[in-house]
């Protein structure tokens, strides 16, 4: 009866080296995953970061356009109010009102380049008003 004993003890005691090898087995292929995960991790940092550079950089870029674009956008006023000064200039002359000395001013006129002009332009220097 102290053989059976004897053995069924060292059955078990097999059985748990058994168990605890297997339990080491699994715990070494759970390590080697959470090295490979690990590495991917990194892999993934470093992607992020250099996806965050390039933000950075097209927000950059963005920011400048939008400075640029600002920037037309007002010489395109200053055009715009030019534009409205030449035509009021010439409507005036046309229907022979009276211009300011600073409207003349303000418009350097090339007679040479207005000879072709469509719209009949007489400068008559006694009715300006200064």
């Amino acid at each position: 009866m102290e053989e059976e004993l004897l053995n069924k003890i060292l059955d078990g005691i097999n059985d748990i080296k058994a168990d605890v090898k297997d339990l080491s087995k699994r715990m070494g292929n759970i390590e080697k995953r959470m090295d490979n995960i690990e590495v991917r991790m990194d892999s993934m940092e470093k992607r992020m970061s250099s996806m965050e550079e390039r933000m950075d950089s097209m927000e950059e870029r963005m920011d400048s356009m939008e400075e640029r674009m600002d920037s037309i956008e007002k010489r395109m006023d200053h055009m715009e109010g030019r534009q409205d000064e030449i035509y009021h200039m010439l409507r005036s002359w046309e229907e022979e009102r009276t211009l300011t000395r600073s409207q003349l001013d303000k418009l350097s006129v090339d007679a040479e380049k207005m000879k072709h002009h469509t719209h009949k332009v007489e400068i008559d220097t006694t009715k300006v008003v200064i």
